[in-house]
């Protein structure tokens, strides 16, 4: 009991930080759709591209610090907000081994307002910290998505590594202009002050991992009829279990209690 408690007060102050940075991040994000109109199609993503693609590694990284703390939230967002249609969608995403994200219902977010901190700062993003790894120092590379590649003059998942140069900065919030070589200027954010908080945060963390019981308590819960599936992805992401197949049956009548399989 002592450790899960233990466990209890780490996620509440971590998540509630966590919280607390995508809320500041977004209203970057607010004030560059206001400054910079170009970026308001990533608003209304015609194709979920990004997310059908690479963007959202960090739900899968064993890289990322706060891998239990983020899943926490979204776990948390899909017992409280997803109906029984929406947890049986997501059973169906996670047996068709598709490349997508799991969340991605019909080319949308279905966890939008909760999205982790990978999948929160794509696509618009420069960083001039060189501490990072995530981002080059003053380095932007300019998005694949098929429906702004030709705005830069770049082909359908081209991507251009440049180092920007600053015209100008916004007097609130993080928001740069910067000139690019295939594009009008334009506003981005400079992610320096978010990397170097989550860096600072990761470096004060114990030494010991969390123990993830409670998060798998926690998945088996949130899926309800199929949490049971969802507690085995999750095991197989936090590296617990390996060599795991997920077989879909013939048809979407599925019993939830028959799809996952472990192999040996």
């Amino acid at each position: 009991m002592f450790c899960v408690n233990i466990f209890f007060m780490s996620i509440t102050e971590t998540t509630d930080w966590l919280l607390s940075l995508y809320q500041r991040f977004g209203e970057d994000v607010k004030r560059l759709n206001q400054l910079e109109p170009f970026w308001q199609i990533c608003n209304r993503c015609p194709d979920g591209h990004c997310c059908g693609t690479n963007s959202y590694i960090s739900l899968k990284s064993g890289g990322n610090p706060f891998l239990i703390e983020e899943w926490w939230l979204m776990l948390e967002f899909v017992r409280d907000r997803f109906s029984d249609k929406d947890k049986k969608q997501l059973a169906l995403n996670i047996i068709s081994n598709r490349a997508a994200c799991i969340f991605l219902f019909k080319n949308r977010c279905s966890i939008h307002s909760i999205r982790p901190w990978g999948s929160r700062i794509h696509p618009y993003t420069i960083n001039y910290y060189d501490k990072s790894t995530s981002f080059p120092a003053g380095e932007i590379a300019l998005p694949s998505c098929p429906s702004l590649a030709s705005a830069f003059g770049l082909k359908t998942n081209e991507i251009l590594v440049q180092r920007p140069q600053i015209i100008e900065r916004a007097e609130e919030g993080t928001l740069v202009r910067v000139k690019l070589k295939k594009h009008k200027p334009v506003w981005l954010i400079d992610a320096s002050r978010y990397v170097m908080e989550r860096e600072s945060r990761a470096a004060s963390r114990p030494a010991s991992r969390l123990t993830p019981t409670p998060l798998l308590e926690l998945a088996e819960s949130a899926g309800g009829a199929y949490g049971g599936l969802l507690k085995i992805y999750l095991e197989m992401i936090l590296g617990i279990r390996t060599n795991v197949r997920f077989i879909p049956p013939d048809d979407q009548g599925f019993r939830p209690n028959s799809l996952p399989q472990a192999g040996d």
